[in-house]
C-alpha cells in the first residue's frame, strides 16, 4: 500500500494524506495464484470459441477510501479485471469541474466495471484517450469524456453511447477477419510446403481447391463492404461462413498431403572430359618443352645484351 499527499482549496488549502494500490503489484501476485483461484471458484478450461474474464473485485472492511493507482476504481488488464471499494462513500479527486472538487463515489462500481469489461473483452479505448500522431503516443483529454460514457470522473451514467458500441462490435469484426486471413496464410503455406499446385493438379483435387479459395475471397470481400457500412451483423455472418470454406480448404491440402509419396531419382554420373584433359595435357607437355630448351631458344636473345 502506498500513500500521497493532495493539497486542495475548500474555504482554504487543506493538505489531504491519501493511501493508494499498486494494481500492477495486485496483478501479478494474482497471475500467480491464477490456477488456484479458478480451481477455487470452479472455472474450467476455456472452450474453443468462448473466454473466461475473471473480474476480481476487493471489498474491504475499512473506513478510509482506497483507489487504484491513486485515480481509478477499476483497472482493465488483458487477462482480468481488478476492482476494489471500502465502507467509505465518496473520495476526493484531483479533477475540477467548475471551480469545483469533483468526488468520486468509490462504494458504486457499476460504471468503472462497465468501462474495464469493454477495455479488457472488446478492446474499446477509454473516451478521453486519444491519439496524437504528433507525440506519437496516446493523450489524455478529458473534453468529450462526459455524458453517455462510463469511462472517467465527469460523468455518472452507465449507459453506452453509440460510438462505444460500434467499437465493440467492429472490434469483433476485426479481430475474426485478421484469424481468417492468418488461417487461409498457413493453409496456402502448408499447400507450397507439399509442392505447390502441382500436387494438388497431380491429386485430382486443384478444382475443388480453387473454388474454396474463390468463395473465400468473395465473403472476405462481403465481410469488409458489410463492415464499411456498420452492417456488423452481416460482416460477421459472412466471416463464419468463410470459416466452412477454410475447413474445406484445409481438408483438401491435408488429403493431398496423405497421398504424396517420396520417390528417389537416380542419376548417371557425368562422362569424363577427356577433352579438357586432352587439352590440359598438351599444355603442360608445351610448357614442359619450352623449359627444358629454355637456353637454346633464348640463346640469341642473351646474345644482344
Amino acid at each position: 500500500m502506498n500513500s500521497y499527499t493532495s493539497r486542495f482549496l475548500f474555504d482554504n488549502y487543506t493538505l489531504i494524506v491519501s493511501e493508494y494500490l499498486d494494481s500492477k503489484h495486485m496483478h501479478r501476485t494474482l497471475t500467480e495464484s491464477g490456477d488456484e483461484l479458478r480451481r477455487v471458484a470452479g472455472i474450467h478450461e476455456e472452450e474453443e470459441f468462448a473466454r473466461v474474464l475473471p473480474v476480481y473485485v476487493f471489498d474491504l472492511d475499512v473506513n478510509t477510501p482506497l483507489l487504484l493507482d491513486r485515480y481509478h476504481q477499476s483497472v482493465a488488464f488483458k487477462d482480468m479485471v481488478i476492482a476494489v471499494r471500502t465502507r467509505g462513500t465518496q473520495a476526493v479527486s484531483d479533477y475540477t469541474c467548475n471551480g469545483r472538487h469533483v468526488f468520486v463515489h468509490t462504494r458504486d462500481l457499476e460504471r468503472p466495471l462497465v468501462g474495464s469489461i469493454l477495455q479488457s473483452m472488446w478492446g474499446v479505448s477509454s473516451t478521453h484517450l486519444t491519439w496524437s500522431p504528433r507525440h506519437n503516443s496516446t493523450l489524455v483529454d478529458y473534453t468529450w469524456s462526459v455524458g453517455q460514457t462510463p469511462f472517467g470522473p465527469f460523468s455518472d451514467i452507465s449507459s453506452l453511447s453509440f460510438v462505444q458500441k460500434d467499437a465493440a462490435k467492429r472490434n469483433v469484426i476485426l479481430t475474426s477477419l485478421n484469424t481468417t486471413i492468418s488461417s487461409a496464410i498457413d493453409v496456402i503455406d502448408s499447400a507450397v510446403a507439399y509442392g505447390g499446385e502441382a500436387v494438388l493438379v497431380k491429386q485430382h483435387r486443384h478444382s475443388e481447391f480453387m473454388q474454396r479459395w474463390n468463395l473465400l475471397k468473395y465473403k472476405m470481400e462481403k465481410s469488409v463492404s458489410a463492415l464499411s457500412h456498420n452492417d456488423f451483423e452481416m460482416a460477421l455472418y459472412y466471416l463464419r461462413s468463410a470459416s466452412h470454406d477454410l475447413y474445406s480448404m484445409h481438408s483438401v491440402v491435408y488429403l493431398a498431403s496423405q497421398e504424396v509419396e517420396a520417390s528417389l531419382d537416380c542419376f548417371k554420373d557425368p562422362p569424363f572430359p577427356w577433352g579438357a584433359v586432352s587439352v590440359s595435357g598438351v599444355g603442360l607437355v608445351a610448357l614442359s618443352y619450352v623449359y627444358a630448351k629454355r637456353d637454346r631458344l633464348f640463346k640469341s636473345k642473351r646474345k644482344q645484351f
